[in-house]
């Protein structure tokens, strides 16, 4: 059994390969690296159409998918949050769903399993305003909520500096301080690979989309 990884992004694609095989060998110890094959494609092939240009979308994931479903993996991993609400817009995923261990759905769970009801969203701007997260995570009765607007242009500007590595020291002190500040009154989601990076370990009432996902994939192996 194994984990199918569709490489994105380098930056990304790098972050998620350095937590499973962390996390694999924290639960197996010795020498143990996580059982994974990894299919790397061309992200201007993607990129460029994020977020929501889904006629364009449609024609490069499937290629992807069906190609690394055809390789017998036991869960699917992709290392980009947005992209997931393409992928559920797929006529194939839709017919005959892949193994997908999807970022939403195990946020959901974790929420629901802690009887949180509403969360604040730290994310992308286009995450945090548009209607698919929050649609999504009202059905599954959690409700969510922006950050104000300050709050909201420091998040998108910083996960474009982590992207670029130019992060200091006083960026990161206030990110936690927005995470601290917010989650007295709200647990936060953080729904953005960037935002994962620079995590306190354990951090109080913090939900990461990518921590989830990861942690649920490995269960398949």
């Amino acid at each position: 059994m194994s984990i199918g990884l569709l490489g994105l992004g380098s930056y990304s694609t790098l972050f998620y390969l350095e937590r499973l095989n962390a996390l694999y060998n924290q639960r197996n110890g010795g020498y143990s690296t996580c059982p994974l094959v990894m299919m790397n494609v061309d992200f201007d092939s993607i990129n460029p159409y994020l977020p929501d240009n889904f006629a364009k979308l449609e024609q490069p994931l499937a290629i992807h998918l069906g190609a690394l479903q055809y390789m017998g993996v036991s869960a699917m991993v992709v290392p980009n949050i947005t992209l997931h609400e393409a992928i559920e817009r797929l006529p194939s995923h839709q017919t005959s769903p892949y193994p997908l261990v999807h970022p939403v759905n195990v946020t959901l769970e974790a929420l629901q399993a802690d009887q949180h009801t509403e969360a604040y969203i730290f994310g992308s701007r286009y995450s945090m305003q548009a209607d698919y997260l929050r649609n999504r995570f009202q059905e599954g009765g959690v409700s969510l909520y922006q950050p104000e607007e300050e709050a909201k242009a420091f998040l998108d500007g910083f996960r474009q500096i982590i992207y670029q590595g130019e992060q200091t020291e006083q960026d990161i002190k206030h990110y936690q301080y927005l995470i601290e500040r917010h989650s007295e009154e709200r647990p936060v989601v953080i729904a953005c690979t960037e935002l994962s990076v620079p995590l306190e370990p354990e951090k109080g009432r913090v939900y990461d989309m990518v921590g989830e996902q990861i942690v649920k994939a490995l269960q398949f192996v």
